[in-house]
C-alpha cells in the first residue's frame, strides 16, 4: 500500500453490514474512504443470518442492493415453541430475506470497490490517536508489517468483540443482566433435503429449552441456518460437547427435537462464540464514532441486529458528511449521533432482552408467555413490530 493510499478523509474499522454500508454511503457522496476488516473475505461469522425488511430497504435506499444478485429465500413468518410442546406462529409485518453472512457481506464489499472505496483485508488497527482539529493516526498491523493510516474521521464497525488498545471493556448493561457474560453462541449450516426445505420455507423458527433457544431458518444455496444462543455453564456440562449438549438439552423441546431428527446437523463445521453480550455499548470515544454492534447490539431472537448496523449507517452518514464540510463542528457530530441512536434503537435493545430472558428461562416462563400471544394475536403482531424500525 502506498504513502498516498493511508491518507482518506474517512477511515472505516470492520467491513461487517454497518462498516460496509457507512463506507458505501460516504464514497457516494464523494469523499475518500478506506476500509480496514482484519479477515480476508470470503469469510463466515457467525450469525442468525435473517435479514429483516427494514434492512432490505436500507440497502434498496442505499443502492447496494444490486437487481441481479443470487436470490435470498423469503422470509415473512416466524414461529415460537417452548417445551411444553406450545407454538405460536404469527406473519411478519412485511417479509425478510435469509442471507448467510459469507455471501452478504462479500456482496455489500464488493459494491464498495465498485464505488471507489479502498478496502484493506488482513489488517487488524490496533489503536487510534488525534482529534477532529489536526486528524487521525490509526497504528495497524498486518501480519508482521507494521501500517498506519491518516484521516479526518475514523469510524469503528468492528461488531461486538472488537477492541482498541486501550478501550477496555465497553458497555452500559443493565445489571440485573450480569449472567450475560456467561451466553454463547453456536452456529452451523446444515445442507437441508426437499423436505426439510419444504417445511421450514417462507419461516424463521425459534426453539426454547432451558437456558437457550435455537432460530432455524433458510439462507441461500438449500441451506438452513442453525443458529443457538445457551449458558457456557451448560456447554461445559456436556463437555463441550455439540451432540452431548443436543441430547441433553436441545431436545427437552419437542418440536425442536423433531428439527434436529429431520435435519442431522454436522456440528464439526461449527462457529462458537463465548462471552456475548447484549445492550447499548458507547456511541463515540475520543472522537472515535461507533455504529452496528459497536454501539449496541439486540438479542438475536429479534431477528434485527444486521438491520440495526445497516441503519446506523444510513443516519449517520449525512451528519458525517455536513462534518467533513466543515458545516458541523467534531463535538456536535458526537452530541447528534448519541441523540439519534438512543433515540432509534434504545427502546428495542430493551425489549429485546426482556424477551431474551422470557425464553431461556426454562418451559413454564415461556410457556406462559407463548399461550398469552395464542390469545391475543395482536399483542404479538405488537411484540414485533416494537423490534423494528
Amino acid at each position: 500500500m502506498s504513502a498516498a493510499d493511508s491518507e482518506c478523509d474517512v477511515l472505516v474499522v470492520g467491513a461487517g453490514p454497518g462498516g460496509n454500508a457507512v463506507a458505501f454511503a460516504l464514497a457516494q457522496r464523494g469523499w475518500n474512504v478506506i476500509l480496514a476488516e482484519r479477515q480476508r473475505y470470503p469469510a463466515d461469522k457467525l450469525c442468525g443470518e435473517f435479514l429483516s425488511a427494514d434492512g432490505v430497504a436500507v440497502l434498496n435506499r442505499l443502492g447496494m442492493w444490486p437487481e441481479s444478485h443470487e436470490p435470498f429465500p423469503g422470509i415473512g413468518e416466524v414461529s415460537l415453541s417452548a417445551t411444553d410442546g406450545s407454538i405460536w406462529t404469527s406473519e411478519l409485518p412485511d417479509a425478510g430475506v435469509g442471507c448467510s453472512r459469507l455471501r452478504l457481506d462479500h456482496m455489500l464489499m464488493d459494491a464498495c470497490r465498485e464505488i471507489g472505496v479502498q478496502v484493506v483485508e488482513g489488517i487488524r488497527v490496533r489503536r487510534v490517536n488525534g482529534d477532529f482539529g489536526g486528524g487521525f493516526v490509526a497504528q495497524a498491523s498486518a501480519g508482521d508489517e507494521e501500517r498506519s493510516f491518516r484521516s479526518r474521521l475514523v469510524v469503528v464497525a468492528y461488531g461486538k468483540h472488537g477492541r482498541l488498545t486501550g478501550e477496555g471493556s465497553h458497555g452500559e448493561h443493565d445489571p440485573r443482566m450480569a449472567h450475560e457474560n456467561q451466553l454463547m453462541a453456536l452456529k452451523v449450516h446444515i445442507e437441508a433435503d426437499a423436505e426439510a426445505l419444504r417445511q421450514l420455507a417462507g419461516k424463521v423458527e425459534l426453539h426454547g429449552f432451558p437456558g437457550g433457544y435455537a432460530g432455524l431458518s433458510e439462507v441461500e444455496g438449500g441451506t438452513i441456518n442453525l443458529c443457538l444462543l445457551t449458558q457456557v455453564a451448560q456447554f461445559r456440562e456436556a463437555g463441550f460437547d455439540c451432540e452431548r449438549f443436543s441430547r441433553h438439552w436441545m431436545v427437552q423441546n419437542p418440536a425442536l427435537a423433531g428439527r434436529l431428527e429431520m435435519l442431522r446437523p454436522e456440528w464439526a463445521g461449527r462457529l462458537a462464540q463465548a462471552n456475548l453480550s447484549f445492550g447499548s455499548r458507547r456511541r463515540s470515544r475520543f472522537g472515535v464514532l461507533y455504529l452496528g454492534d459497536s454501539a449496541g447490539s439486540i438479542t438475536p431472537l429479534c431477528g434485527d441486529g444486521m438491520s440495526m448496523a445497516l441503519r446506523s449507517a444510513e443516519l449517520i452518514s449525512p451528519e458525517i458528511d455536513r462534518f467533513l464540510q466543515g458545516t458541523l463542528t467534531g463535538s456536535r457530530l458526537l452530541h447528534d449521533w448519541k441523540r439519534l441512536w438512543r433515540a432509534e434503537f434504545r427502546r428495542r435493545l430493551r425489549l429485546g432482552r426482556l424477551l431474551q430472558w422470557v425464553l431461556t428461562g426454562g418451559g413454564k416462563r415461556a410457556a406462559r408467555v407463548i399461550r398469552l400471544l395464542q390469545s391475543s394475536p395482536a399483542l404479538g403482531r405488537w411484540l414485533i413490530r416494537q423490534t423494528r424500525g
